[in-house]
């Protein structure tokens, strides 16, 4: 299966047919680095430092993310251009699809369609009303999701601001990718800056590479996930 007209650019980029109302309300966009790192301990030292002239780091606590990836035996969800995921995070939870999109120096913009979901149980995802619903419907044509693994995610946060006011946030990932009884979990660690303006941030981002020596990471989450569980999609 080739990847469709939208593949990276979203749905709402590529001409697809979609109704005027739906369109109309736009779409969320992240706008995240993404790095790795050996030296984890020297990060997080270097982040509670606070020496970034002109900014502020503030801790922000600590989540556990239990996030559960679906697509098509076809791979639909992926060829089209998304990857289609449930988070649970304590009481809440919710349903995404966010677009897939090339990493340019550890940098990412990826639209994002979500909606809120019971967080007891994994829902009928194209039964959803809202965005999510809608988006997810028209990719996949009647396809029926799988399941295609779990990652767990301990993340800790830390807010980022300048003095015009808050930037974003700066999250120290530690992910487990569970990989059946006969082998061992997968782990990966991961630096992640999530910012509303690229201009604002990048000096700070620069100097995070600069000081600990991080590097953009070689593949997403998703991406080392899939290889992890000896999957492979139709786009490699």
């Amino acid at each position: 299966m080739q990847p469709g007209p939208w593949y990276g650019r979203g749905l709402l980029q590529a001409g697809y047919h979609i109704p005027m109302a739906w369109s109309a309300r736009g779409s969320n966009q992240e706008t995240e680095w993404q790095f790795a790192t050996d030296d984890l301990e020297g990060v997080v030292r270097w982040l509670t430092r606070d020496l970034v002239a002109g900014y502020r780091l503030e801790p922000a606590g600590r989540v556990e993310l239990y996030d559960t990836y679906f697509d098509t035996a076809g791979w639909h969800v992926i060829t089209a251009g998304y990857t289609c995921r449930v988070r649970r995070n304590g009481e809440h939870a919710e349903a995404t699809l966010k677009s897939t999109a090339i990493m340019a120096d550890g940098l990412r913009q990826r639209e994002e369609i979500t909606e809120a979901v019971e967080p007891a149980r994994i829902p009928d995802l194209q039964s959803l009303p809202g965005r999510f619903g809608e988006a997810l419907r028209l990719i996949l044509r009647g396809q029926q999701l799988v399941q295609l693994f779990d990652i767990h995610t301990s993340r800790e946060l830390f807010s980022l601001a300048d003095s015009a006011g808050t930037l974003g946030e700066v999250a120290i990932d530690t992910a487990t990718i569970p990989r059946g009884d006969a082998l061992p979990p997968e782990r990966l660690v991961r630096i992640e800056v999530e910012v509303q303006s690229i201009e604002q941030a990048l000096p700070f981002v620069e100097a995070l590479r600069r000081e600990t020596g991080v590097e953009p990471a070689p593949a997403s989450k998703f991406e080392a996930a899939l290889e992890a569980t000896g999957q492979r999609s139709p786009l490699g």
